[in-house]
Parts: C-alpha cells; sequence; structure tokens
C-alpha cells in the first residue's frame, strides 16, 4: 500500500538509526533533492 510521497519520504527518514536530528536532516536532504528517479524509487508515483 502507498502512503503517498509524504509518508514515502518520512518512512524512508525513519529508517535511519540516529536520533531527532538525524531523522530532521535526513527528511529534508530527502526533500529537497527530489528528482523524477528519487520519486520513481519510492514508489509513491509512476514516472514515465
Amino acid at each position: 500500500m502507498t502512503m503517498g510521497i509524504a509518508g514515502e519520504v518520512a518512512y524512508r527518514a525513519l529508517g535511519s538509526n540516529g536520533g531527532p536530528g538525524t531523522f530532521k536532516t535526513k527528511l529534508f536532504d530527502t526533500i529537497f533533492h527530489l528528482t523524477p528517479a528519487t520519486i520513481k524509487e519510492l514508489g509513491a508515483v509512476v514516472v514515465r
């Protein structure tokens, strides 16, 4: 089941073994560097 792009990005950021600071860093890094390839990798959107 797909959570949508926001849910997928947050889930990916939670996968780290760091604390809250690491979560924020990874979350913002993922959001600010979204590319069609990243979105396709997340599986939230079909990119053609």
